[in-house]
């Protein structure tokens, strides 16, 4: 557990994501294949360096193991947009607000 929480808190935190803090992130995916949580740190992680193939690779598997969560699904709605999904992307971006409503932020 102690994995996914620095996992995530590297991903989603503006600390600078360097190669020692991705690597970290990397072998909690290792660790974790199945947790989409971690999966989800591991797409926005790439995300935020720039891999956007990488990202939709692991974000799409984030969502694939469990489409009900909106922190996954917010994620892989921003690469969607950033790839040109616009459909995948609004879908995606509906699912979070329907999920936790307009004033969530």
């Amino acid at each position: 557990r102690w994995q996914s929480l620095r996992a995530a808190f590297y991903a989603d935190s503006e600390v600078e994501l360097d190669a020692a803090r991705l690597a970290a992130i990397e072998a909690a995916a290792a660790r974790a294949p199945g947790d989409p949580d971690v999966r989800a740190s591991l797409g926005w992680a790439y995300y935020r360096t720039g891999a956007l193939e990488q990202a939709y690779d692991e974000l799409s598997a984030a969502v694939q193991l469990d489409p009900n969560r909106p922190r996954s699904r917010y994620y892989f709605a921003v690469v969607l947009q950033r790839l040109g999904d616009r459909q995948g992307a609004a879908d995606s971006y509906r699912f979070v607000i329907e999920q936790l409503g307009t004033e969530r932020g």
